[in-house]
């Protein structure tokens, strides 16, 4: 039987902490979200702005550094503050210290699929499988969610670490080429 839970806004931005041994709070909502279930905006790494096209004739973020600083970090861009985008390390905390559960969410725009996250205090956040944008073509909504990290790639500078899960219960961090579309899930201390 298949659980569904109604997900609250997040107009403001919140918070939930999961009890990670690192300290860092999880925020409920995507970048350009408004509830927990909305993707949010897509963002090629270290850029701050959406756009059309995600590709690499139109990618404009080329430098080399291995760690964003704050003014190419869309977190810190968008919501100010404390928030920034997680670092890969972070990410690997959340799937390795936390419970993931994929489930149907109803929410204010109807069914999203999505990963319910328990913390080991049995809080929890709600990630939606927001899919990604290459090109112009959206893929994988509502089958795989693929977030970026703050983490460029030593072995690849053209490629930055991000997190990607499945339905089928493939969670990892991960490299992929930087202009592609992601979504961002704020994280502060």
């Amino acid at each position: 039987m298949p659980f569904f839970f109604l997900l609250s806004s997040c107009k403001v931005h919140q918070y939930v902490d999961l009890g990670l041994p690192s300290g860092t709070l999880w925020a409920t909502c995507n970048v350009g979200a408004q509830s927990p279930e909305q993707f949010g905006n897509y963002y090629a790494w270290g850029e701050t702005r959406t756009k059309r096209a995600y590709t690499k004739d139109n990618y404009r973020f080329k430098t080399r550094q291995q760690t964003l600083r704050r003014r190419n970090d869309v977190a810190r861009r968008r919501w100010k503050g404390r928030w920034r985008m997680p670092t890969a390390d972070e990410w690997t905390e959340l799937i390795n210290a936390c419970s993931w559960r994929w489930l149907p969410m109803w929410g204010e725009t109807g069914k999203v699929n999505g990963y319910f996250i328990t913390g080991p205090n049995g809080q929890h956040i709600f990630i939606p499988a927001a899919g990604d944008i290459d090109g112009t073509t959206h893929y994988g909504i509502d089958t795989y969610g693929d977030y970026w990290s703050s983490s460029s790639s030593e072995e690849k500078p053209d490629q930055a670490q991000g997190m990607i899960f499945y339905s089928d219960g493939g969670i990892r961090v991960y490299t992929w080429e930087r202009s592609a579309g992601h979504t961002i899930r704020p994280v502060r201390k």
